[in-house]
């Protein structure tokens, strides 16, 4: 596809399963940064899985950066869903977008790399219909989504965890 940067920031490109081993590791980097989770438990054929769906059924796109001239090392990224839920005043078409898995590598912060994969995956959106996109994020990170538009929600989020099950590893 060719880049989707400007001249000024790293290589962007859209992801494909080629990338899926990377994006699983850059993943596991985030979440040990934020909670000190090891993520790299048996979650990759998942991971992998999940997002050959999404993008055949082109309702995920995952967006990259990475090093000049070394396309397999990604410094940053990010990933837009595209959920059908039932229609609403709000939302007239029950096409909602949600934007998750945003992370730059420590050492490429603070040069735009998040905002402008944001911005690639926020226009996706929009031309497939979405109206609203939902996000949720970490506070250090607000200040990057506050600058693409977003607003807090005048509503909380809630989260349950259910027990697992073999079968819904």
């Amino acid at each position: 596809m060719g880049t989707l940067s400007p001249p000024q920031l790293l290589p962007i490109r859209v992801a494909t399963l080629k990338d899926a081993r990377l994006l699983h590791e850059l993943a596991a980097q985030a979440l040990y940064e934020i909670d000190g989770i090891n993520y790299d438990v048996d979650t990759y054929e998942t991971f992998r899985n999940v997002f050959a769906h999404g993008d055949a059924a082109g309702a995920c796109r995952i967006i990259v950066a990475h090093e000049r001239g070394k396309p397999q090392s990604l410094v940053a990224s990010g990933a837009a869903w595209i959920h059908q839920i039932l229609p609403a005043a709000w939302l007239p078409n029950g096409k909602l977008g949600y934007l998750q898995w945003f992370y730059t590598a420590p050492a490429w912060r603070g040069r735009g790399i998040a905002h402008a994969i944001g911005e690639q995956l926020i226009a996706w959106l929009g031309q497939a219909g979405c109206t609203r996109v939902q996000l949720h994020a970490i506070d250090k990170a607000a200040p990057v989504y506050r600058r693409l538009g977003f607003e807090p929600t005048l509503h909380e989020n809630f989260w349950l965890k259910l027990p697992t099950s073999p079968t819904t590893r």
